[in-house]
């Protein structure tokens, strides 16, 4: 059996109650109260792109070129 022991440090990766957001140009952050950080990004008017962390800190984009 593997045993995922990082999971089992940060707990729940889910988020839960959103309890703060904020906007930026084209970008909305939401803070939930087990403190996932939700980014919601508008490419275009049909592409949205949603991403989450668990750690306050957004990984800068790579390339898959």
């Amino acid at each position: 059996m593997i045993l995922n022991t990082e999971l089992e440090h940060k707990g729940n990766l889910f988020p839960s109650r959103i309890i703060s957001y904020k906007k930026d140009v084209d970008q909305l952050y939401f803070t939930t109260e087990n403190n996932v950080v939700l980014q919601l990004t508008v490419v275009r008017d049909s592409v949205i792109r949603f991403r989450y962390t668990t750690t306050a800190i957004f990984e800068k984009d790579f390339s898959y070129a």
